[in-house]
């Protein structure tokens, strides 16, 4: 198995978060304003940071919430959005394997796993967080489904501004990702 080192040329790092049994995602309109997308909590780097500091710190600054990072059992790479992933090893100095490592070339974005026990609250930089089950994720990542049938399925969602029921939710590529992974492998979430 390859092993790639990433932790000096991340660009982007964020966390998918167990919070209950759900995962906590944030929602916008994508750039035309016609759909919402569904997004990781996550951003870019500030200055020296480790990629688990910049995704603990974008979780906090998005949501409000305090994580405890998961080592994660596997970790995928892929080159882009359009490749398959495959299994590599990576760790980064303190340790911490994340789930995925997309990018090359020194150009990586970096996703881990963590939990948190604190209730999300959008802030300035999300309006919206949905907390997705697992079928949640499945789902919108296989048909198309509106903000408001998601409700109507018993969605939970945190509005700090209220958000057009009528447009669709849009999975953008970490959650497929994370769909893909508890679609092949429904217990794997046992395993953190």
């Amino acid at each position: 198995m390859r092993a790639i080192e990433f932790e000096k040329q991340f660009v982007t790092a964020g966390i998918f978060v167990f919070y209950k049994g759900l995962f906590p995602f944030q929602i916008g309109p994508t750039r035309k304003g016609d759909q919402l997308g569904v997004v990781r909590l996550g951003g870019h780097r500030e200055e020296n940071e480790t990629p688990i500091e910049t995704a603990v710190r974008e979780l906090r600054e998005e949501s409000g919430m305090n994580v405890k990072p998961i080592h994660s059992p596997v970790t995928y790479h892929t080159p882009s959005w359009n490749y398959p992933e495959t299994k590599v090893r990576a760790q980064d100095s303190q340790g911490m394997a994340p789930v995925l490592i997309k990018g090359v070339n020194g150009e990586y974005s970096v996703m881990y796993f963590g939990e948190s026990m604190d209730k999300p609250v959008p802030s300035s930089e999300a309006r919206a967080i949905v907390l997705l089950k697992p079928a949640d994720i499945v789902l919108i990542c296989s048909r198309t489904l509106t903000f408001g049938e998601y409700i109507t399925r018993n969605g939970i969602v945190v509005e700090r501004e209220k958000m057009d029921r009528n447009l669709n939710l849009v999975p953008f590529p970490q959650l497929r990702f994370l769909s893909r992974l508890l679609k092949e492998n429904p217990a794997w979430l046992k395993g953190i």
